[in-house]
């Protein structure tokens, strides 16, 4: 991959990452290598285990077996992966661009442009796949939902959990807590670098204001337990506190988190913040994968489906082999063609991103 100036989201490298353009200034705090290795691995992984869990125990409607649903019904905990990385990542990236808080519009400018252009492709594609299927009869029941121009707007703005309207693609949910993490972090994250109370007040509000009556479920409130494992890594790995707090925090929130997200989420995030501070890990295949997991995650579900459509005309679904080729054969053509959309859809959106703000050579 080559390296983009714009910083990096759990779905891309953190190569050359300046989430404000300014990619010559670094600060005199510990630098660590500016390729974090082992967050390849961990993406790929987060972005098949995904795939695999809607793969296994729904999205292939037809293609269902009791084994595979057993296999994959943990799968679900890679949304719990990519939220620690997020946690990490943003951070550790604002952190050697000297970011302030004047930048913050900068810095929401370039995340949305990184990440909202991609995902509104995959929005019309699903749109258009819906109209398609259901224009020629292709299943017995609606395939498609009435879309509103309110509907549309809030989809478009990541706010559905704010509201009584569906989301168009269902997994923009995850999107939508990750742009509510920046809105929080680019306010809050002078206070976080200089105060080292700051992650456990931080944390703590967050958690209590899941608590506020009327609080939509899925927001950052509610999953604020696995950002704050991320934010406590980065401040492990930046040595900007020390061990014992580091498993403080770790401790505190897993308390927590078993409240709010249960204890196999839980068991999860602590498991990516272990890795990310004590593994060193690296081969192709997990750079491809980590390359890719974005464009995974946003197309897997589309692909899937369309060709599920296709299979169940070619494969008679009478078994757990026919099953698993099914399975094998969604999961290939998802990869496959999440590769191209990342280059050639996501990464020309990082590489705008990267141009935005950019600091001026003297």
């Amino acid at each position: 991959m080559k390296p983009v100036l714009s910083e990096p989201s759990p779905f891309e490298t953190e190569k050359d990452a300046s989430p404000v353009g300014e990619a010559t200034a670094v600060p005199a705090a510990p630098r660590a290598k500016a390729h974090i290795t082992i967050l390849d691995g961990l993406r790929g992984i987060a972005a098949l285990s995904v795939c695999l869990f809607h793969y296994t125990t729904g999205a292939l409607s037809t293609f269902r077996h009791p084994i595979m649903q057993f296999v994959g019904h943990r799968g679900y905990l890679g949304v719990e992966i990519f939220f620690v990385i997020s946690g990490f990542i943003i951070p550790f990236a604002l952190a050697r661009s000297n970011y302030s808080l004047k930048k913050f519009g900068q810095f929401m400018v370039r995340r949305f442009v990184r990440i909202g252009p991609p995902a509104y492709l995959t929005m019309v594609i699903f749109a258009g796949v819906c109209f398609l299927v259901d224009y020629f009869h292709l299943t017995a029941s609606p395939f498609s939902k009435p879309i509103t121009v309110p509907m549309l707007v809030h989809n478009l703005l990541f706010t559905i959990p704010f509201t009584t309207y569906q989301w168009i693609n269902g997994i923009f949910w995850t999107l939508s807590i990750e742009f509510e993490f920046y809105l929080v972090l680019g306010l809050l994250f002078p206070l976080l670098r200089k105060y080292s109370w700051g992650i456990m007040a931080l944390g703590l509000a967050l958690s209590a204001s899941y608590y506020i009556p009327g609080m939509p479920e899925q927001t950052l409130f509610h999953y604020n337990v696995l950002f704050t494992f991320g934010m406590a890594t980065w401040l492990m790995f930046d040595k900007l506190i020390s061990r014992n707090y580091f498993f403080a925090v770790l401790a505190l929130f897993s308390v927590i988190g078993v409240f709010q997200v249960t204890s196999a989420p839980v068991l999860a995030g602590v498991a990516t913040a272990l890795a990310i501070i004590y593994l060193r890990f690296s081969n192709p295949v997990a750079t491809f994968f980590g390359n890719i997991s974005y464009s995974l995650y946003l197309l897997h579900i589309i692909v899937g489906a369309t060709m599920e459509l296709l299979l169940i005309r070619l494969i008679p679904v009478v078994n757990l082999a026919t099953v698993v080729l099914a399975l094998i054969v969604c999961i290939g053509t998802a990869v496959g063609i999440s590769y191209l959309f990342y280059r050639y859809v996501e990464t020309p959106c990082m590489r705008l991103s990267g141009q935005l703000f950019r600091a001026k050579r003297a």
